[in-house]
């Protein structure tokens, strides 16, 4: 299982080594690449084999909910955003230290899109929880302004409950999930905006994640994740299961795989478990693996209270070859597991229905 869960005390501020090839999460590397994972009180950037490059303090939210990297383009240093309970802040990583920071509850942050789907790592989107509205992050004049993207009044009926989780899709549309019980789906027209539901989910959702066909939204009371898509039918996609997972499940992740079926991670914060869900193209369940967080397949090595759940592609794609990342919120360390594990001791054969490494 390459590199164990590392327990690294914070580090003072200073300029990270090597962030030109930092990526965006969802993940989508090839080796080599460092990214960010965040656990409940610092971000470490890490390399896909699990080795820590560098790390940097939480000193904004009291508990750190996520970060992403934000790179505005050549001649400009690359900036940290952190967010999560009570507030967000902005970094700026060349060593000029912080830049602005947000009160109040941030739930979530993604990148911005172009008109095509890719990512745009130059913007992204908080949802700012605490004033229930999605904030836009662009880099004007030699540094990053905050504007409001949309805020509850886009709602032309009342919602379930908060913002929590926004996705965008394009650079004028996304999926944006909605707190209670049950929690709610919704298209944004940003150009509007608008806002259509799609459905329900389940109870108190956390997050929502898309590929090219299918969206995921995880819902933390009920341990399971509800289905949606064809993603290319917009605001008239509609449901298309609801899937066990683990007891407080957090974040999932879903990406395409090699052999064309789909994969999605995902965690029980509640259970310490780890889950690899595997779908066909309709979103039929294929095989739906769990590992304990705790001497995770016979390694030694365990994750306490797992929340972030990523998955470590090649061109897009998961193979056999892939990894699944975990974040130990109650652990504050980040495990690294190969996805043959999920299938030791299984029926399912990992190189069948995932593919087999490039």
């Amino acid at each position: 299982m390459g590199a164990g869960p590392e327990r690294l005390g914070p580090s003072a501020r200073r300029p990270i080594a090597g962030l030109a090839s930092v990526v965006p999460q969802p993940i989508s590397l090839e080796t080599g690449d460092a990214f960010p994972v965040p656990s409940s009180t610092l971000t470490r950037f890490l390399d896909t084999d699990g080795n820590s490059i560098d790390t940097w303090d939480n000193f904004g939210p009291n508990t750190l909910f996520g970060a992403l990297v934000l790179q505005p383009g050549v001649g400009a240093t690359d900036y940290l955003l952190q967010y999560g309970n009570f507030s967000s802040e902005l970094t700026a990583l060349d060593g000029g230290g912080f830049t602005t920071s947000s009160n109040g509850n941030s739930t979530d942050a993604r990148y911005a899109r172009t008109a095509a789907g890719a990512i745009d790592r130059t913007e992204c989107y908080m949802v700012h929880n605490a004033d229930n509205e999605v904030r836009h992050y662009a880099y004007v004049t030699d540094d990053y302004t905050i504007t409001d993207a949309f805020t509850s009044s886009v709602f032309v009926s009342a919602a379930s409950g908060n913002m929590v989780s926004f996705l965008p899709l394009t650079d004028t549309t996304g999926v944006l999930v909605t707190d209670g019980a049950p929690g709610e789906l919704w298209f944004i027209d940003l150009s509007g905006p608008t806002a259509t539901k799609i459905g329900d989910v389940g109870d108190a959702p956390r997050a929502v994640d898309c590929d090219a066909q299918m969206c995921v939204v995880t819902n933390f009371d009920d341990g399971t994740f509800s289905l949606f898509g064809p993603v290319s039918n917009g605001a008239t996609m509609a449901p298309i299961s609801t899937i066990a997972a683990g007891a407080g499940a957090v974040t999932a992740r879903i990406v395409p795989t090699v052999s064309g079926n789909h994969a999605v991670a995902s965690t029980g914060f509640g259970d310490d478990s780890l889950w690899l869900t595997v779908l066909n193209g309709s979103g039929a369940v294929i095989a739906n693996l769990t590992v304990a967080g705790a001497d995770i397949a016979g390694s030694g090595f365990s994750v306490d209270g797992p929340g972030h759940a990523e998955l470590i592609v090649e061109s897009g794609e998961l193979s056999a070859g892939g990894k699944f990342i975990a974040s130990g919120n109650l652990s504050n360390n980040v495990v690294f597991v190969p996805v043959q594990a999920f299938f030791e001791g299984t029926a399912f054969d990992a190189a069948t229905l995932l593919g087999s490494a490039p």
